[in-house]
């Protein structure tokens, strides 16, 4: 039979701290290591440094490109056009305008047309027709003709300013069919780019259809305008009726009537000088509200009176100079100029002198030096 240990009445217990025991005994405890949340390195992208290795070589090649003669930078671009990947040929393609050497540059020009001829990648075909007219390698115009029929609408409008470029005037008749064929109730750059391109060329042949196109309001705004532009590159007075019709209509759209404006004053039509009195006049009876809604029509005919040298602009353009926005005051500059007598530079020289906006104030020097009026620097 086992004795059973009794405590000891009125015994009690007592808790000492785990850290005395310790400092008395001696003995100790290890604690569990505190596990730290280790960061993971990044594993290195395969390929990646040697990405960055060719980027530093390719941009030490172009770099020693550019130090060299003309004779090894025009080898290197012949080479590059014809092996080269299409980063290193668009580089190429850049290069051929810093080349002097006349020889070098004509090789290259034919280098170019072989290119138009027959690339395929459709970037480096652009930035080719682009560059060939910038060098005007004319002999590259008959290839940049051919790709007017190109699948890309991109690459058509290259050629198209190219062409203008290189005033290639062969390329006329092809242009003109081309444009008769396009969809003029729709915006396109196409279309703007061989409007364009007609009218430096002096294509008043398409006078008649230029008319009938900007006067169909069917047509996209923007065409109409374009084409109303033309009429005024082309330096002939037989679309006067129609532009003096077209600016005095109330309802045609604003911007096409102030484009009528500007192009009857470019083709110096003094008869029109009275039609466009009448419109300013007109525009001058409206309330503050509606005035500004025809303040463009406004300007560009107040513009059109003084570039054909009629007095009757100069109160609407002083009155323009005290308008609050600074932009309608540096178009009246540009247009007041054009009447070089005391009042204008006496008015000039205040502009210069006080106008708020430093943008109005140099605007008035330029304008005052231009008119050999005397100005401090």
């Amino acid at each position: 039979m086992c004795n059973k240990k009794e405590s000891v009445p009125g015994a009690r217990l007592l808790w000492i701290p785990l850290s005395i025991i310790i400092i008395l005994t001696g003995i100790v405890v290890n604690p569990q290591p505190v596990k730290t949340r280790q960061k993971k390195e990044q594993p290195t992208k395969p390929g990646k440094k040697a990405a960055e290795r060719e980027n530093e070589a390719s941009a030490r090649k172009k770099t020693e490109i550019e130090k060299s003669s003309d004779e090894k930078k025009g080898a290197w671009i012949e080479k590059t056009l014809d092996y080269g990947i299409n980063d290193e040929r668009e580089f190429a393609l850049n290069k051929i305008a810093t080349i002097k050497d006349k020889a070098i540059q004509a090789r290259l020009a034919g280098k170019l047309a072989d290119v138009i001829k027959k690339e395929t990648e459709m970037e480096i075909l652009k930035k080719a027709i682009t560059v060939a007219g910038e060098v005007e390698a004319t002999q590259a115009v008959p290839a940049i003709i051919e790709r007017l029929d190109d699948a890309s609408e991109d690459v058509q409008i290259a050629s198209v300013y190219s062409l203008g470029r290189l005033k290639a005037v062969s390329s006329k008749d092809k242009i003109i069919e081309k444009l008769k064929k396009q969809d003029l109730a729709r915006d396109s750059n196409l279309t703007e780019a061989m409007i364009t391109v007609l009218g430096d060329f002096k294509a008043s042949e398409i006078n008649k259809f230029a008319e009938e196109s900007a006067g169909n309001n069917k047509n996209r705004t923007g065409i109409r305008e374009q084409f109303i532009i033309f009429l005024g590159k082309t330096g002939t007075a037989e679309s006067g009726p129609f532009l003096i019709k077209t600016l005095k209509n109330p309802d045609e759209e604003i911007m096409v009537r102030a484009y009528s404006a500007n192009t009857i004053a470019k083709l110096g039509l003094k008869n029109a000088a009275g039609d466009i009195k009448a419109v300013v006049a007109e525009i001058d009876s409206y309330q503050v509200k509606k005035k500004k809604k025809y303040y463009n029509l406004y300007m560009y005919s107040l513009a059109a009176l003084a570039r054909l040298g009629d007095r009757d602009a100069l109160p609407g353009l002083e009155n323009a100079l005290k308008n609050n926005s600074a932009e309608i005051r540096l178009k009246a500059i540009k247009l007041i100029k054009d009447f070089r007598d005391k009042r204008t530079i006496d008015i000039l020289k205040y502009k210069m002198e006080y106008d708020p906006n430093p943008k109005v104030k140099e605007a008035a020097k330029a304008a005052l030096k231009e008119m050999g009026a005397e100005v401090k620097d």
